[in-house]
């Protein structure tokens, strides 16, 4: 991260610069947001996942240009808030994908528990009814 000494002796074309991309994947974090949202407020209606379609073009992009221009512009504390708020609320970033893993694993697991629990059952009543 750049102190405010380095950051004001560099040129105002790449502050400028850093503050564009800044903005671009500030854009990009907030449109995947946005996309998220669409998504949480179509699954409230009660309505089937597979019939939802909008996916992220660039998932990654957003929190990747964030965090890199917070290494330059991160001396700054708006600019350090705001990117760290962005990051987070990027449902197509690092961070989601990191969070999303683990809970794709423990749905898998669940479902594999409740498949073989079914079938005991469903085993145990054919068993019943050829006894009687």
């Amino acid at each position: 991260m750049l102190s405010a000494e380095e950051l004001s002796a560099l040129p105002q074309g790449f502050v400028w610069l850093a503050w564009a991309v800044f903005a671009l994947g500030g854009f990009i974090c907030l449109i995947n947001f946005a996309i998220f949202m669409k998504w949480v407020s179509y699954r409230l209606r009660k309505t089937k996942p597979e019939n939802y379609r909008t996916i992220s073009a660039i998932p990654i992009l957003g929190s990747l240009l964030v965090a890199l221009m917070l290494k330059t512009l991160g001396s700054i504390p708006a600019a350090k808030v705001t990117g760290i708020i962005l990051i987070v609320i990027d449902s197509g970033g690092i961070l989601w994908g990191l969070a999303g893993i683990p809970y794709i694993v423990y749905r898998a697991i669940r479902k594999r528990l409740r498949k073989s629990t079914t079938v005991d059952e469903s085993a145990g009543a054919r068993q019943a009814n050829r006894d009687s």
